[in-house]
């Protein structure tokens, strides 16, 4: 007789329930042996829950590892990265200064981006110019062009016909070139507007492992739907860790409702 299922207290493979003498097995931690002999001739059993066990482990293992650092803020103390003027040449005229802006937004930098926001907004850039820039760039295997002409597709800016196949396209381009933000976005509309849970949370995964934020929330946010309260408390743990306040106070919340102990929201708040 086999025994199949998995529990604490008994050996999977002879059933002996001596508690001192049962060990897990170390790849999956699913079962438990009473000795070699025993885990030997279970193997071919439990070989496949085993196999799928230990690679799902090996999945959390990174996925709760990595990306904890927010890309814009400081590695030791995690407050954002100000931009020393003294340490800058200063632009000789506006034309010099707007490029300056753009190598940096095309470098990733959210703050140059902002900045460039408030040209375009003040009719210092013309839209023309914005869209052919970022599509010769776009050709030239640039991921933050293909992601930037991405949004103007998709909500059809500066002129340009609204047309969402394209705009995926790009940003599915740019995430094949490792652009997180285009796999933060592309993970958004899959779960939003096509309504494909699974496929948003392979991007949200990948986005958070390289320490966006705002994915790692989402993350929490599925498995508080799925009823999965641990994971999402491990989800919101390290958002909160990193400094966002929508995951401090889901964690919060959890906290209240009893999904979540205190020390989990106390770790969470000293950071």
């Amino acid at each position: 007789m086999k025994f199949n299922v998995a529990s604490k207290d008994i050996c999977s493979n002879c059933g002996k329930t001596e508690a001192a003498e049962l060990r897990n097995c170390s790849a999956c931690r699913l079962v438990k042996y009473c000795s070699v002999d025993c885990q030997r001739a279970h193997r071919n059993q439990h070989k496949k829950a085993c196999k799928q066990r230990a690679a799902e482990l090996e999945h959390d293992r990174k996925l709760f590892g990595s990306g904890l650092v927010n890309k814009e803020t400081c590695p030791v103390c995690f407050l954002k990265i100000p931009v020393d003027p003294t340490q800058q040449e200063k632009p000789k005229n506006d034309a010099e200064m707007i490029a300056g802006l753009q190598e940096r937004a095309d470098s990733g930098s959210a703050a140059a981006m902002y900045e460039l926001g408030i040209k375009y907004a003040l009719g210092m850039i013309h839209e023309e110019d914005y869209v052919s820039r970022k599509q010769n760039r776009s050709d030239e295997g640039d991921a933050p062009s293909k992601f930037q002409l991405g949004i103007v597709y998709m909500d059809g800016e500066f002129g340009m016909p609204k047309n969402t196949d394209i705009a995926l396209q790009l940003w599915n381009e740019a995430a094949d070139l490792g652009h997180t933000e285009s796999k933060f976005r592309l993970g958004a509309f899959y779960e939003e507007e096509d309504d494909d849970v699974d496929r948003a949370i392979v991007l949200y995964e990948e986005a958070a492992m390289e320490g966006h934020i705002v994915a790692r929330y989402k993350l929490g946010c599925i498995e508080v739907e799925y009823g999965c309260s641990s994971r999402a408390v491990r989800h919101f743990a390290v958002g909160a860790k990193m400094g966002n306040d929508d995951c401090l106070n889901a964690l919060e919340a959890m906290t209240a409702e009893g999904d979540a102990t205190a020390k989990e929201y106390e770790d969470a708040l000293d950071g």
